[in-house]
């Protein structure tokens, strides 16, 4: 008969996915309400539950099952794991994310229960990074439950890249029962697990999507195959308790990831995102502890947006609309207002009196040092001096250069001089700093427009024929092998001044367009890219490639998390990609890869690549770097079944994007300017006379 095999009760439910919020809410409430009746009824039987979320939920709106639940938790029936707020994505969510699902879930279930989950709980994720290990022992977990690899041992030891490891249970059987088995198909499952080789064997036993908790058919037919079989019911704290041993396996690297399409699709929730998690932590780096307390709430909103079926991009156009977007966009109004908030706060203690036309105040809250291009509307001759701004002065005497850029609107208000005050703006590691808009004589030189000109050149829109489905089903490497097309070139204009220099090009393809705006800012080394585009070619991808002039680079080299704790986010180091394995050459073709905040080519000792907070998919072949930048597919669209159409489109119409370009060896990723990291607050309008 062999050891016996541990049988973990469970139901997978994703709040959102092919249906809205409200729906998955429901799943919640029946499958908790079912499960309590089955524990009633099967004294043997336990159950193992995630996501804080679900917990909320059900606290808020039916208090006496919530009491139930908490009786059956005291009882040791029924378990709680995860830890998080919700099964969120684990490629291409940020450190400070998942640092936060750990940290919110925790103390929530701490505050409930008294209970300090141990047991991390992620099975449905597209893939694992291999830096997980770490965030999950530095908030506090000790066994990491997943699904969807790699072939790796069912229980192992999993290193991360700083060296903390964590007990693993790898699902390799899946982790639900199909809800449709039969008799035959359901008793085939057990004995499959049964002969399974391994002594640490866990059977997951549950419904999977829509929730129900446990069939009472399956649950009979489990319980004739424990009279044949060596099954019985448990808890993974039990299991690990029984199958940790001193001598487990080790791995280390990434698990996964899989589904590689779904990086690139439906931009505007990554996009939607990261800017919230920016916002909110600005916010909170302004702000005292009763600030944090009160963003609590919107932090919430942003960890269930990091869901792995949100952020990746594969729920259906009624959920982002619906759920998804306006509970980001709520969350990134409220930190909007505390920033401008603390910002007049901070404003108003300094003495800002030699100022007399107005100026800009900027604080810089990081350990590090910092510029930033920053530009804002606003008039650019208040009094009537018939001279517009030229430059900005410190009461120090140091002297910045300031550039007037056309408005998004062709007048000022009663038709005074408006327009865009431009300038860059070094400030000290934790420090502030107030400049007076002025006039001066002072010469400053252009800004060389040659660089962008060069890069220009090097750039080129590529557009594939895109069938694959959203998660890119049946392709392991996510490569498109049959080339496409080239957005022509249609128009270039360019302008400089002493602040930055502009270039702007007009792309089309047959019903597409493409406006690519570059700019160069004075003091800082790298370019960066402004694009819009407006997509109507259904079924397509569309890839901005740049090319080496160095040519036969010879590895890509993508970002990923190395440092979980918000004051070491500015430390950049670079980590060989693996795939299949191996390093890959370029010269092999890397397939399609996630990304997180940068990507770049090296040959020899130079690098060079792109920096962006909300673009994650990329790939290189010789000396072409590409990043996909659309997927133009119906919503939630599954490649074994025909696209329904009519339900809108991903990435479709008008989207916008941001990204930085480097051309500097590795070393520059440190001190590199344009980064977010960099969180210098700039502040225009102050007062004036």
């Amino acid at each position: 008969m062999g050891n016996m095999i541990s049988v973990i009760v469970k139901s997978h439910i994703d709040p959102v996915w092919l249906w809205n919020l409200s729906q998955g809410r429901r799943v919640w409430s029946n499958t908790v309400t079912t499960v309590v009746s089955l524990l009633k009824e099967n004294p043997d039987m336990t159950f193992s539950c995630s996501t804080a979320q679900l917990y909320r939920w059900i606290e808020e709106t039916n208090p006496s099952l919530f009491s139930e639940v908490k009786t059956l938790v005291k009882e040791g029936r029924w378990e709680i794991v995860g830890g998080w707020e919700v099964q969120s994505d684990v490629v291409i969510s940020s450190v400070e994310s998942l640092r936060r699902q750990g940290l919110s879930g925790k103390a929530y279930f701490m505050e409930r229960f008294g209970i300090d989950v141990r047991t991390a709980f992620c099975v449905d994720s597209f893939g694992h990074s291999g830096d997980l290990p770490d965030i999950l022992a530095e908030t506090g977990f000790d066994n990491y439950v997943y699904c969807r690899s790699q072939t790796v041992p069912e229980l192992f030891r999993w290193k991360g890249a700083a060296g903390h490891s964590i007990n693993t249970l790898y699902a390799s059987r899946g982790y639900e029962m199909p809800p449709g088995w039969t008799r035959e198909e359901f008793f085939a499952g057990i004995k499959e697990a049964v002969d399974r080789e391994g002594n640490a064997k866990a059977l997951f036993f549950g419904v999977g999507d829509h929730g129900g908790g446990v069939p009472r058919t399956h649950l009979r037919w489990l319980h004739e195959a424990m009279q044949e079989y060596p099954l019985k019911f448990s808890t993974l704290s039990e299991y690990f308790a029984e199958h940790v041993k001193n001598n487990l396996p080790e791995y280390s690297g990434d698990l996964g990831p899989i589904f590689r399409g779904c990086y690139s699709v439906n931009h505007s929730v990554k996009q939607a995102v990261a800017k919230t998690e920016a916002l909110l932590l600005q916010a909170e780096r302004l702000g005292d502890n009763e600030v944090k307390k009160e963003l609590e709430p919107a932090w919430r909103e942003v960890l269930f947006a990091n869901f792995h079926d949100s952020l990746s991009g594969t729920c259906i156009r009624e959920t982002y609309e619906r759920d998804i977007l306006p509970m980001l966009g709520g969350a990134a109004c409220q930190a909007q207002k505390t920033i401008d908030v603390e910002l007049a706060r901070r404003e108003s203690r300094l003495d800002t009196s030699f100022a007399h036309e107005g100026g800009i105040y900027a604080v810089n809250l990081n350990k590090n040092d910092g510029i930033l291009p920053i530009s804002y509307q606003d008039f650019i001759d208040p009094n009537l001096s018939g001279m517009h701004f030229n430059a900005l002065q410190a009461e120090d005497g140091e002297l910045l250069p300031v550039q007037i850029l056309p408005p998004d609107t062709t007048f000022g208000p009663c038709g005074c001089p408006w327009g865009r005050i431009t300038a860059v703006l070094p400030v000290k590691a934790q420090s502030e700093k107030v400049w007076a808009l002025t006039r001066s004589g002072e010469y400053f030189p252009d800004v060389d427009i040659i660089p962008l000109q060069k890069l220009l050149g090097e750039l080129e829109w590529q557009i594939y024929a895109d069938d694959t489905g959203t998660w890119g089903h049946k392709l392991e490497r996510y490569a498109y092998d049959t080339f496409y097309a080239i957005a022509e070139l249609h128009s270039v204009k360019t302008s400089t001044g002493s602040v930055c220099a502009e270039l702007e090009a007009r792309y089309c393809y047959k019903n597409s367009a493409i406006l690519l705006k570059l700019t160069a800012y004075r003091s800082i080394p790298e370019i960066k890219l402004s694009v819009e585009c407006d997509w109507h070619d259904a079924f397509t991808a569309l890839k901005l490639a740049w090319r080496s002039p160095d040519c036969g680079a010879e590895r890509i080299l993508i970002r990923q998390r190395q440092n979980t704790s918000v004051e070491h986010l500015v430390k950049m180091g670079w980590m060989e990609q693996w795939v299949d394995g191996e390093i890959r050459k370029c010269s092999e073709g890397t397939g399609e890869l996630p990304f997180l905040k940068w990507c770049a080519l090296k040959s020899g000792g130079k690098t060079a690549g792109f920096y962006s907070a909300d673009l994650h998919g990329c790939d290189a072949v010789d000396d072409l770097l590409r990043i996909t930048m659309l997927r133009c597919l119906p919503y939630a669209y599954h490649k074994c079944f025909k696209p329904k159409l009519g339900v809108g489109m991903t990435d479709e119409g008008r989207t916008n994007y941001e990204l930085w370009f480097w051309n500097e060896s590795p070393e520059r990723l440190d001190t590199m300017s344009a980064m977010s990291y960099c969180e210098i607050t700039p502040h225009g309008g102050l007062s004036y006379s």
